[in-house]
């Protein structure tokens, strides 16, 4: 388990940041379910609560059989970008996806920090 804060203050951060994920992705075999503005837009209008910027989550499995990344803001923590990633049942597979995608993402945004783990492996910045 392995959690960041990517700051990604622009729709073309963000579009950047899907594009880094999905390249990474693809190398692995997996594949990249996002949100788009619009549906982001609908849910805010719901709740503040559920106002985000940014909602994708990296599977593995051509029915999304495991999700090995998930990366989301937060109505209190808007374009400050939480990406998690976790073991998977192929921690081989895992590794290498979140080594390539973490290489890229920290050349385009150098100011990307790692948040903490508890002991239980569970992020600190976990979203519920």
């Amino acid at each position: 388990m392995a959690a960041f804060e990517v700051p990604l203050q622009s729709e073309a951060d963000r579009n950047q940041f899907v594009a880094v994920l999905r390249t990474a992705a693809e190398a692995e075999g997996m594949h990249v379910d996002a949100a788009s503005s619009q549906e982001l837009e609908r849910e805010a209008k719901v709740s503040r609560e559920f106002e985000m910027t940014m909602n994708a989550t990296v599977w593995r499995g051509s029915n999304d059989d495991e999700a090995i990344a998930s990366a989301m803001d937060h109505h209190d923590h808007l374009g400050q970008v939480w990406i998690t990633f976790s073991r998977g049942e192929d921690p081989t597979l895992a590794s290498g996806f979140r080594e390539r995608a973490m290489r890229e993402i920290i050349v385009r945004w150098p100011s990307t920090l790692s948040l903490p783990i508890m002991p239980t492996e569970q992020s600190l910045c976990t979203v519920t």
